[in-house]
């Protein structure tokens, strides 16, 4: 059994007699096959047809029966072959897939070895390609198409007749897979970038922090979904545009220059809070970090901003501070509140405020006497659990007011047990619930109303 490494040893025991080496076709001239290749080359939009075309035309200009090539899988180590007639189409009659490790396989060793092999008359090397043997195929020679040691493919010539190969048509079959190992490697790493392209910028797309790259100069080159989805500007709306002039507030400016001049200076990257301004006017607040990135030896630096929009978080802060402020204004009030009216039960209750009382003035002996004055409450009655709407809201004369209750002029006998009355101006508003004690009519100039007495319960929840 040939191995690998004995594979060169037996190519030179079969080398090609004086009477089995044939030439160039006279038809072609191999300076202009190479000029051909070199030039379609640079145009090739598919670069396994072009490896098969330069395989059609070797075989064709050595006057071979049949071509081959192959392209080489790095991921499953497996050679996809195909073989073609010469004068047929490129397609090929035959495709397999070949393990490199498969020891019955001309095409394996070559890549094992990554040397070109020139076999005479197959039938005697002492292993038999079962592929080649069934296409009834005689003589081979096959050429590995690698880069810098990388693997991509083989290129080769066969035919149905024992025959050499003589020096140039080795070169030429060797110029022919060189040529195609470029193609190849060429188009493998454009391949490469662009998904690597694809990746990132799927990456940048699917990110929920917007993203934007900037030339050192303040110049947009990019934007993901998320910063177009907030500010409402395609990449086309501002590629090329200064973002000093199309989204940055002209008041923050130089606060958000002082941050992009730090890292010109070398410093790491940079946090920082600005606007932005919308398509449509509206100013968002972005949570910034900007990172400076250098450029290969063929480009230049690209600023990298990433950022939060934190709008809506600041709103909800706000809002929370004046709620806090709000209930910390009712809360002094009705303290406030509290304090005056205990301070004028307290002046009632001594004897000397019982001696200024009027003739027929009887004097309040309650826990905490009620001080007698007139004035407007908002009150509402309260049916059930539920506290009452604003509109059920309205003013009522009241007579006295106590810190533990009070009376109001209603035109009727309530039909509730409870009220609640609202005490300040808006939006520092406190609720407070009291239930009915008592209800007593008075009439007066003919008119019938009740006294409605009530005791405090307690603080009540914000009305809607």
């Amino acid at each position: 059994m040939m191995t690998a490494d004995s594979l060169q040893a037996r190519v030179d025991e079969v080398a090609p007699t004086s009477d089995t080496t044939s030439t160039l076709d006279g038809a072609f001239d191999s300076t202009t096959l190479l000029v051909d290749w070199v030039q379609r080359s640079v145009d090739a939009a598919d670069p396994t047809e072009f490896v098969a075309q330069a395989a059609a035309d070797v075989a064709r200009a050595l006057g071979a029966s049949h071509y081959g090539w192959g392209t080489w899988n790095e991921s499953s180590r497996t050679l996809t072959e195909r073989t073609g007639r010469v004068g047929q189409k490129a397609s090929g009659d035959a495709t397999v897939q070949t393990s490199i490790d498969e020891l019955n396989c001309l095409t394996a060793q070559v890549l094992r070895t990554r040397k070109s092999a020139w076999i005479a008359d197959l039938s005697e090397l002492t292993f038999v390609d079962k592929r080649l043997a069934s296409l009834g195929l005689r003589a081979a020679a096959a050429a590995p198409l690698t880069l810098d040691d990388r693997l991509l493919g083989t290129l080769c010539v066969y035919d149905k007749s024992p025959r050499g190969f003589d020096a140039r048509q080795r070169s030429l079959v060797d110029a022919a897979a060189n040529i195609s190992s470029s193609v190849l490697a060429r188009f493998r790493a454009e391949s490469l970038v662009q998904r690597q392209e694809q990746w990132m910028q799927s990456l940048h797309d699917a990110m929920q922090e917007v993203m934007l790259v900037l030339s050192p100069d303040g110049a947009i080159a990019a934007v993901n979904t998320a910063f177009s989805a907030i500010s409402g500007f395609d990449m086309a709306a501002l590629q090329g545009r200064s973002i000093w002039n199309a989204l940055i507030l002209m008041e923050e400016i130089d606060h958000v220059k002082k941050h992009f001049a730090r890292l010109s200076e070398g410093a790491s990257t940079q946090r920082f809070e600005s606007y932005i301004l919308t398509r449509d006017g509206d100013q968002r607040r972005i949570s910034w970090s900007i990172t400076l990135v250098d450029g290969d030896d063929m480009s230049t630096p690209s600023i990298i901003c990433t950022g939060v929009d934190i709008t809506d978080r600041c709103a909800a802060i706000e809002r929370a501070i004046q709620a806090e402020s709000v209930a910390s204004n009712a809360r002094s009030l009705y303290e406030e509140l509290r304090k005056q009216v205990d301070s004028g039960a307290e002046q009632l209750k001594s004897p000397a405020a019982a001696e200024r009382l009027p003739q027929g003035v009887r004097h309040d002996r309650r826990a905490r006497p009620r001080r007698s004055f007139q004035y407007l409450q908002r009150i509402a009655p309260q049916y059930g659990k539920a506290l009452p709407p604003q509109s059920a809201f309205c003013e009522r004369q009241c007579n006295d007011i106590s810190s533990q209750g009070f009376s109001f002029v209603a035109p009727t006998e309530p039909d509730h047990q409870k009220v609640v009355v609202a005490f300040g101006v808006a939006p520092a508003v406190v609720y407070l619930l009291a239930e009915i004690r008592h209800s007593t009519p008075k009439t007066t100039d003919g008119r019938t109303q009740h006294i409605v007495g009530c005791r405090y319960l307690g603080r009540v929840s914000q009305i809607d």
